[in-house]
């Protein structure tokens, strides 16, 4: 296999040489899993918000165990209509900076460092003020390629993307 070409970024973090590192809980159990939807995405006391085609749904997170549940309870992807649900996480980025996180081998693209490393990332935490404050909030299908590594941190294995031994994306 073929080695993947490190971006200029991943080769100063390699170096000690690029900001901040956000430290993020990824969970290992499922009441884990759920706090940090709590946590990280936009949420109403006990409910998920989620989008999907024309619905809008407030799913209860004690119903949630991974996002494979958020799918059967939409009743899309494999379990419906083949589309991708929306959720709202509660982060502020620069899509144009991500692109320096990149790097890319012979089977995928990987940006997965961006979201502990770079320096125009924000995580809000209160719901009012993201809502008030945040340049943009978006919904984000969980399928969504840039998100996948905010979504390996933030809710591990059970967001069905997975970090490797060298904390890489899968």
């Amino acid at each position: 296999m073929a080695q993947p070409k490190m971006s200029n970024v991943q080769s100063s973090i390699k170096k000690g040489q690029f900001g901040k590192k956000i430290n993020y809980v990824t969970p290992t159990e499922v009441s884990q899993f759920r706090e940090n939807l709590r946590k990280y995405y936009f949420c109403s006391g006990n409910n998920l918000y989620v989008n999907c085609g024309n619905e809008s749904y407030h799913l209860p997170i004690n119903e949630i165990e991974s996002f494979d549940d958020i799918y059967k309870l939409t009743h899309s992807g494999f379990y419906g209509d083949s589309s991708s649900p929306m959720i709202t996480p509660k982060v502020e980025f620069e899509v144009s900076d991500w692109s320096n996180f990149i790097f890319t081998d012979e089977f995928r693209v990987n940006g997965d460092d961006y979201f502990e490393y770079s320096n125009n990332v924000k995580i809000w935490y209160d719901n009012q003020k993201f809502l008030s404050e945040c340049k943009l909030p978006m919904w984000y299908t969980l399928d969504n390629k840039i998100l996948r590594g905010f979504y390996a941190l933030t809710l591990g294995e059970f967001s069905g993307y997975v970090r490797l031994n060298n904390n890489k994306i899968n």
